[in-house]
């Protein structure tokens, strides 16, 4: 298969567009040092409200020293590690319970089973058993023979057994009828276990997106930032914790591998994602 080299008539007509002056790109120049100037003055502002013990400021992280900052299974791991009660950083249901706060404001959320879940949390005879990358088979699948789901939550109160799964995905896509899978099972799980209570199915992303493959749209769509921000009022609220220092160690992790967002050495301050971790997050 050959490729064709651009015409001589392509450049010349390029060449003269790059040369035919902009109006729009006039104006921005003439008013660009004013906008640069109060860029850099809300950067200013935002910097000085970062704590010198933020995880914004660690010159290491969790991640990647493992050449793992973005790698999904290890988030996985670690989300389902701070998620679980029964685990040693002694954060107990916090962690899950403001989460699911942060969920119930997206308007996808409306209806489901958050609020209920929160609610059992709440009370301390309620059990929570956290199952990183589940492997169940379905009898009715086309692609995927054993399927896995990134993290399985089995929340057992009073009022019943709730059940919430989490599909991680920072930069992968997800896979053909791969939620409607998920869904299925999981819907099916509960009809046998949980005397048929809503599952609460919730697709994390670095952005938040919908999901492509979603015919039901039964996935809420949550993204990394609202997280993130969730982790961070933990770490702040709870600092003498045992888990306190993994736990900053693994916000630095997640402030480097899914947002990018740093402010040592000499990579460009997102303004944008630097508002929103101070406070402004949303899901």
């Amino acid at each position: 298969m050959s490729s064709r080299l651009p015409s001589a008539r392509f450049l010349s007509d390029l060449s003269s567009l790059l040369r035919t002056p902009s109006r729009d790109l006039q104006a921005l120049q003439a008013k660009w040092p004013e906008i640069d100037d109060g860029l850099s003055k809300e950067r200013q502002a935002l910097l000085a409200r970062v704590p010198h013990d933020d995880p914004i400021r660690d010159t290491t992280d969790l991640l990647s020293p493992l050449n793992s900052d973005a790698g999904e299974v290890l988030h996985t791991l670690a989300l389902a590690y701070i998620f679980s009660p029964l685990r040693s950083h002694g954060l107990g249901h916090a962690p899950l319970a403001q989460f699911l706060a942060a969920v119930l404001k997206i308007p996808e959320a409306k209806g489901s089973a958050a609020s209920e879940i929160i609610t059992a949390l709440r009370s301390p005879r309620t059990e929570v058993a956290v199952i990183p990358e589940r492997r169940h088979i379905l009898a009715k699948t086309r692609l995927r023979k054993v399927p896995r789901t990134d993290i399985w939550i089995e929340v057992r109160g009073r009022t019943g057994t709730r059940v919430i799964v989490i599909e991680n995905k920072i930069y992968s896509l997800e896979q053909d009828r791969q939620l409607d899978d998920y869904a299925l099972q999981t819907t099916s799980w509960c009809k046998k276990h949980a005397g048929n209570s809503r599952p609460l199915l919730i697709f994390l992303t670095r952005d938040g997106r919908r999901p492509t493959a979603d015919r039901k749209k039964c996935w809420i769509p949550v993204s990394y930032a609202s997280l993130t921000g969730v982790l961070r009022r933990i770490w702040q609220r709870n600092k003498g914790a045992r888990g306190a220092g993994w736990l900053r160690l693994y916000i630095a992790s997640q402030l480097r591998g899914v947002h990018g967002l740093t402010i040592n050495g000499n990579r460009p301050l997102d303004v944008a994602a630097l508002r929103n971790y101070l406070g402004d997050q949303t899901a």
